[in-house]
């Protein structure tokens, strides 16, 4: 009965206002790749989730990287014997730790950076998505060239050139040429 309710449930979640832009975006925060699953584009997921994943990766080498050189930088400042500076650094300078120490921070912070603009991405992307699922596509793209004149109390009359797109539209009724209907 537990999967009954839970195929019920999921339905529900599918078919209530689907698509749901909020639902979307909220889902794609939540779990990278979500909302573009829940708006039926699967093929989106794994570049959310690949990008979400490398970022992750990136901050990991950084963070490495940046408290391996700050250990070792001061393990080098203090005065204690039993701290040592990472053997692989005993070649370098101080500043030359230093220095590196703060490109690696700098590239730190701009990795969380890139992650928060990857996950805002992927939920802008499921927003819009789920935004345009419901807008129709008509291959009637008729565009007419007329003249206009239009009357503005500012400027006075003006001549122009218009173009007009009509974009899925349905036409327009005709005024008839009689107030009333001839028989």
């Amino acid at each position: 009965t537990d999967t009954s309710s839970t195929k019920k449930s999921l339905k529900g979640f599918f078919k209530k206002d689907y698509p749901n832009p909020k639902r979307a975006m909220l889902l794609s925060f939540v779990l990278p790749g979500a909302g573009q699953i829940y708006n039926k584009k699967y093929w989106k997921a794994p570049l959310a989730i690949g990008g979400t994943v490398a970022m992750v990766f990136v901050i990991k080498n950084n963070t490495e990287n940046y408290r391996l050189l700050r250990d070792s930088y001061r393990a080098r400042l203090d005065d204690d014997a039993s701290t040592e500076a990472d053997p692989r650094l005993s070649n370098w300078q101080n500043d030359d730790i230093r220095r590196e120490r703060d490109r690696y921070h700098k590239w730190l912070e701009m990795s969380y950076i890139g992650l928060i603009a990857i996950q805002a991405l992927g939920g802008v992307d499921a927003f819009v998505d789920a935004h345009l699922s419901s807008f129709e596509i008509n291959e009637d793209l008729t565009m007419r060239i007329k003249p206009s004149i239009e009357f503005s109390t500012m400027s006075g009359t003006s001549l122009g050139l218009g173009i007009n797109f009509q974009l899925n539209q349905p036409p327009t009724p005709q005024p008839k040429p009689f107030l009333f209907d001839v028989k």
